[in-house]
């Protein structure tokens, strides 16, 4: 597979799923660091940090979503005569 394919809308779907899924478990860790590191030490860099992470969760997710069901549409579509 070519990376143009891979990249292409519809194309391989489930792992470009993944990937976003795995992004936001990794930024879920670092939130709930940077989230205890601030709560003990009061550093406006952690505060920061876990605002950045947090938002990335959230953008993460969309993204897993997004894979997710356009797999699914095309689930769909195949099924239909």
């Amino acid at each position: 597979m070519r990376v143009e394919e891979f990249v292409s809308q519809g194309h391989a779907e489930p792992v470009k799923g993944a990937i976003h899924g795995l992004a936001a478990i990794v930024c879920g860790l670092m939130f709930a660091y940077n989230t205890t590191a601030w709560l003990f030490r009061r550093e406006p860099h952690l505060a920061i940090n876990a605002l950045v992470y947090g938002s990335a969760i959230l953008y993460e997710g969309v993204q897993t979503h997004r894979h997710v069901a356009a797999r699914i549409r095309a689930g769909r579509n195949e099924t239909r005569p």
